[in-house]
């Protein structure tokens, strides 16, 4: 007897996304090494070219993760970055205002379908979630993860 739902039978396929982040401080470049090591397809932005060394080298050598000098906030260094198409924009310097203005910017202007934002404001996140945006309070995440951990059966 056959199944008669063959997509029970087989798992979820996930194709490789293009990523951007904005932002190569600790929680860029540990969102791009684990998007990478899954097998996307990322780039990671920042202003100082100097942050770019803390990226292990066989990953940049390998093109599994591309640094990229520039400025989130200008249109045209977004745009020089997303030549070919990317699919997740993700905002992660240490800069709220930074953040929401690239966010904003990958979103309305560019047209990146979606876009991740790092905020400290909760009266920002409310705001901008109200225009398609989607925003992580760093704040809260850190509480959330310290009442999961410190709740978890050892």
């Amino acid at each position: 007897m056959t199944n008669q739902n063959n997509e029970s039978n087989t798992g979820n396929i996930y194709r490789t996304h293009r990523v951007l982040i904005l932002g190569c401080g600790y929680i860029g470049i540990d969102t791009a090494l684990r998007l990478s090591e899954s097998g996307n397809v990322v780039k990671i932005m920042d202003i100082d070219s100097e942050s770019f060394s803390r990226i292990p080298k066989d990953r940049i050598d390998s093109n599994r993760i591309e640094p990229i000098l520039g400025d989130g906030v200008f249109e045209d260094d977004l745009r020089r970055a997303v030549r070919q198409k990317i699919d997740i924009f993700i905002a992660a310097t240490g800069i709220t205002s930074v953040n929401i203005t690239a966010a904003q910017l990958a979103t309305h202007i560019i047209k990146i379908p979606k876009v991740i934002c790092l905020v400290d404001d909760e009266d920002i996140e409310e705001i901008y979630s109200q225009i398609g945006v989607q925003i992580l309070n760093r704040r809260k995440l850190t509480v959330e993860h310290i009442l999961i951990d410190s709740m978890e059966q050892k």
